[in-house]
């Protein structure tokens, strides 16, 4: 029998209503915290109750001479006035009164009978441990040092049929396996308690319950040695006081919704060897939601009552529960959406998490989870993406131009200092050289990724771990640079942490790693996840075109928007944007069209900053040190200085156009599990598009199923609504190690 289970019993075998029993002993609760220099005494006698907290040097006499007088000396009227006027409740302090002259003695015992009081010059540290029995005006206590204890209860007050519920707790010396858990119900009309039957931390309304007050009740529990034996066998339950929370009336909560929509296509977990499912879902953060722009403009078509945050995660946990998920990766999840109500929830399912928050001063970030009976997580790596590309000063001069090219140019406004980016990425140093307004806006974005390396428990012949990279780019429609740039340096991060993770000498990293074997790619397979915010509406972005090549040449059509952009423009320079975009690209095209350069495609010449007549860099587009024409002189009159703000030619040199692309390549080629079919994931008022995405290495995975997006009738309406709780539609994929004979003939899916 389990701890649940005795616990349960042993509130099952207590008295019915109307039954006599004999009355439990009065108890006496010392509690005396690891590394703390005081305890607390916890003692009711009569309306009275005392709440001691003493140092532990102090003597003992001084402590029941103060807890004497808290339980049964009556205060003056002065006194009275001054607290108030109370005449019982919670006292606590650690002030040295002594007795006052009246007050009935108490006395500490070792042994149970009380024929062995302890020594009250003894210090408290050394004397309570050691107590058995309390005596205080006649009345005993029996004593329990650091007794299974519930320090906080909570639950939400919305709860509605069929979306579950849970309490959350905070325990001091208990065992969470080792605690009972009892839900009841109030019927409308009625002041009796109804027994629903359930024993777990969580519960689910049925139609039933619909108007009834459900009401929690933990017993703490703890295992302890039996009578002071030792041994396997010889332990027994120790009970604390029970601790109740109650909810408010339970609603009807909307029968459609998007569990009821999507989930009938997972019905259970996986049960295939070597298949595993996979998601990804922005769920739209709490903070977001709730914003009067929000409320008032940008999603004016949901009732608010629909944007609460409870309202909203109770339908998201249903269906992230319901789709059965061995790995979950979620975007815009508030930080205390994570810490108070994912991970108790989703850690009752069976779950591990992991959070890793944005930059800045937003409490919103990615979160990912893992089923932890199918999973060991082994290594985390979290990636903040403005230390990617803050440059270093270097230790010497650099030696000539080209090691400038290849990551030791001087930076914007370095004063002759020069500095470097992290070697690892260099690649993106002609870039940032060509466009100080590019490098600002790096290290004012907010972006991060979390690199989550996941062993199985039990692998299946051919089946290797898993690096699952989740991620949320930056959302801005002109800045598609910065994502491009963004997904190349998450994945040189999540390469070089799969390097230091084989590497290791960490027995927890290393043994697991060669328990699961190499997989067919000799590695663990790589996961890029999350939402890109980079839709197809207007063709395949960067983003896209890097991930499924590998590579993204200097001359990709979306480099081009990034020239417009400055950080701080808003929706209302969106006009703006999109005006000198199209002159850039124009002006781009004529360019190449006088050079002979390029591909047809909108590109840019490239110099460093360094030598902004010189060669081209490696990687940028050709053609640089040409003399420029009179249409690559009227693009050049667009930029002043930094590259980026439009004047006139008057105010411009005629420079040849800064760099609005290179040539960046990946460390992996990766296929989108939906092979770029999936119609929208976004669905608002004036704006649909794929933005969500699960990207997988094909050498080593097929994909073998997915749940259906739901089409717009099934929406029913913009989102979030009602029925959906997220602006953006959850995209979940089954997919299947591929044989290794398979994988290492290359086979396409």
């Amino acid at each position: 029998m389990s701890a649940v289970q005795e616990g349960a019993a042993a509130m099952a075998a207590a008295p019915a209503a109307g039954a006599v029993a004999a009355a439990p002993p009065a108890k006496a609760y010392v509690r005396l915290p690891p590394g703390s220099d005081t305890l607390v005494v916890s003692v009711t006698l009569g309306a009275k109750t005392s709440n001691l907290n003493r140092p532990l040097d102090e003597p003992l006499d001084k402590a029941l001479a103060r807890l004497s007088k808290n339980l049964t000396v009556k205060p003056a009227k002065k006194e009275k006035r001054k607290k108030g006027g109370a005449a019982g409740g919670s006292v606590s302090g650690a002030d040295t009164s002594t007795d006052e002259p009246g007050a009935p003695l108490a006395v500490l015992y070792g042994d149970v009978e009380g024929r062995s009081p302890l020594d009250r010059s003894l210090p408290n540290g050394s004397a309570w441990p050691a107590a058995a029995l309390l005596e205080v005006a006649g009345e005993r206590f029996l004593v329990e040092v650091n007794p299974p204890t519930v320090d906080r209860l909570s639950i939400d007050r919305l709860a509605m049929v069929g979306y579950p519920t849970a309490a959350a707790v905070q325990l001091s010396f208990a065992d969470p396996d080792a605690c009972a858990w009892r839900w009841s119900a109030q019927r409308p009309g009625s002041t009796e308690w109804y027994d629903l039957g359930c024993t777990t931390q969580y519960y689910t309304p049925c139609a039933a319950d619909e108007g009834s007050v459900l009401r929690v009740e933990c017993v703490p529990g703890a295992w302890r040695a039996r009578g002071g034996e030792g041994g396997e066998g010889s332990r027994e339950l120790w009970a604390g006081e029970a601790v109740a929370g109650v909810t408010g009336p339970v609603q009807h909560g909307p029968e459609r919704c998007s569990a009821s929509v999507r989930c009938s296509h997972t019905p259970g977990p996986l049960a295939a060897p070597r298949q595993f499912r996979i998601m990804s879902y922005n769920i739209l953060a709490d903070q977001y939601a709730g914003s009067d722009y929000a409320r008032n403009v940008l999603f004016n078509y949901c009732p608010p009552a629909n944007l609460e945050p409870t309202y909203r995660r109770a339908l998201v946990l249903r269906e992230l529960l319901g789709y059965h998920a061995d790995v979950v990766c979620l975007q815009e999840v508030d930080e205390r959406a994570f810490s108070d109500f994912l991970t108790l929830h989703m850690g009752l399912q069976g779950y591990s998490g992991h959070y890793t928050n944005k930059m800045g001063r937003v409490k919103e970030g990615s979160a990912t989870f893992w089923r932890s009976d199918r999973y060991t997580a082994l290594a985390h790596h979290d990636m903040r993406l403005r230390d990617a590309f803050l440059r270093q000063p270097a230790s010497a001069p650099a030696p000539d131009a080209s090691a400038s090219a290849s990551g030791s140019g001087s930076g914007p406004a370095s004063s002759g200092i020069r500095s470097v980016l992290p070697a690892l990425h260099a690649q993106f140093a002609p870039l940032l050289d060509a466009s100080p307004e590019l490098e600002r806006a790096l290290q004012q974005v907010t972006t991060i990724a979390q690199a989550t390396l996941l062993a199985p428990k039990n692998p299946a012949p051919g089946e290797g771990c898993l690096l699952v990279v989740n991620t949320h780019l930056f959302f801005h429609p002109y800045a598609p640079h910065i994502r491009n740039v963004h997904t190349a340096a998450i994945l040189e991060e999540a390469a070089a942490f799969l390097e230091r993770c084989a590497a290791s000498a960490d027995p927890a990293v290393a043994g697991p790693l060669a328990a699961a074997g190499p997989g067919p790619l000799g590695r663990p397979c790589v996961l890029f996840v999350g939402d890109l915010n980079s839709d197809l509406n207007d063709g395949i972005p960067g983003v896209v075109e890097l991930l499924r090549r590998g590579r993204l040449p200097a001359d990709y059509w979306d480099w081009v928007m990034g020239a417009a952009f400055k950080w701080g423009m808003g929706e209302e320079d969106a006009d703006t944007m999109a005006s000198e975009t199209a002159k850039i690209s124009a002006a781009c095209a004529a360019a190449q069209a006088a050079t002979g350069t390029g591909t047809g495609t909108a590109t840019a010449t490239a110099t460093s900053s360094n030598d902004p007549a010189g060669p081209a860099p490696s990687g940028a587009a050709a053609g640089a040190g040409a003399a420029p024409s009179p249409e690559a002189a009227a693009a050049g009159s667009l930029f002043a200085a930094d590259g980026h703000a439009f004047e006139s030619a008057a105010a411009s040199p005629s420079r040849p156009i800064p760099v609005t692309g290179i040539d960046i390549t990946l460390p992996y080629t990766l296929r989108s599990a939906d092979d770029l079919k999936t119609p929208y994931t976004n669905y608002t008022s004036g704006y649909k598009a794929l933005l969500d995405y699960v990207w997988y290495e094909e050498q080593a995975l097929r994909v073998v199923g997915a749940v259906p997006i739901p089409s717009e009738a099934e929406i029913g309406s913009f989102i979030p609504s009602p029925s959906f709780p997220s602006d953006h539609l959850a995209v979940v994929y089954d997919m299947e190690w591929r044989a290794p004979e398979e994988a290492a003939g290359g086979a396409a899916q």
